[in-house]
């Protein structure tokens, strides 16, 4: 298996948003949305501003020494649990708005906008965060400038000489990691465009949604959560050929963080898997485009 860990940091660091500025972002993408669909009060993207406004309120280096003594002792509770996975949230969504609101339909921006603020107390069958992750990688193509539709398997994109197509999944378990790279190989086969597979990894290496990462300093790497999820006991299963239109697995997880000087943000971790049964030029071609893409948000 070959690639290396890509990371990608929002913070006050690397950006001069804020926030503040996500606050700001997050109400403009919610009148916005709400000219299209009624978005309830209790709605998990308008849930997403008090814990916001709370976090932006506290004093950030007492907000840290409360979370600190819990997670340390693995309780894995703190006062800011609600605020952290609000931030994570609320940037995938406000990219979605901000890219693709005219590209969806009523019933897509319904499945958005549905869903609870915890990722547990889902139904089974609900679609939020499943269509949010889709929707999201259509956000980063389109935003790197690649021509993106909404289209089976889940996206298609144009480099202007080369279509490819995208199935995108959420995972919400490791038992599912088999069932849903043979599922979204075969999707792609049926939609008969050659493509990728984007699986989002994150419930898994943070089922509780209360990992926070720190960034102590410019040499500190913390893309070790997904190393360890790629050479665990499902690497055979990654690198498994199942389709001659599926030509690779993109593999994304993201965390909430708190950077150099107490700043919060967002931290992704990014990775390729390029085998012999696949593209290694189709895979390492997307994958720099959505760093590209993520990156400029």
């Amino acid at each position: 298996m070959k690639g290396d860990i890509h990371e990608v940091r929002y913070d006050d660091c690397q950006s001069d948003r804020s926030l503040t500025d996500v606050i700001a972002r997050l109400e403009s993408a919610l009148n916005a949305v709400g000219t299209r669909v009624h978005v309830n009060p209790s709605s998990r993207v308008r849930r997403w501003l008090d814990p916001l406004r709370r976090l932006q309120a506290a004093d950030r280096r007492s907000a840290l020494e409360m979370m600190v003594p819990s997670l340390q002792q693995g309780r894995f509770e703190h006062p800011y649990q609600d605020s952290f996975r609000a931030l994570v949230d609320a940037r995938m969504f406000i990219e979605i708005i901000e890219q693709l609101l005219g590209d969806l339909g009523e019933s897509e921006i319904r499945d958005l906008v549905s869903g609870n603020l915890y990722p547990g107390d889902d139904s089974l069958d609900s679609r939020a965060r499943d269509r949010e992750f889709e929707l999201f990688i259509a956000a980063l193509g389109r935003r790197s400038g690649l021509t993106t539709r909404l289209a089976e398997p889940d996206v298609l994109f144009d480099t202007g000489q080369l279509t490819f197509s995208v199935a995108a999944k959420r995972l919400s378990g490791s038992g599912g990691v088999e069932k849903n790279l043979s599922k979204a190989a075969k999707q792609i086969a049926g939609a008969n465009v050659p493509g990728l597979v984007l699986m989002d990894v994150s419930r898994i290496l943070d089922p509780t949604g209360t990992l926070v990462v720190h960034w102590r300093n410019a040499q500190h790497v913390v893309g070790g959560h997904l190393a360890a999820f790629i050479h665990s006991e499902h690497n055979q299963a990654l690198q498994r050929p199942r389709s001659d239109l599926a030509c690779g697995v993109i593999l994304r997880a993201v965390f909430p963080l708190i950077s150099e000087g107490f700043r919060y943000g967002t931290f992704e971790t990014w990775h390729a898997v390029v085998t012999a049964w696949g593209d290694a030029n189709l895979t390492n071609c997307l994958l720099e485009r959505l760093l590209r893409g993520a990156e400029g948000t």
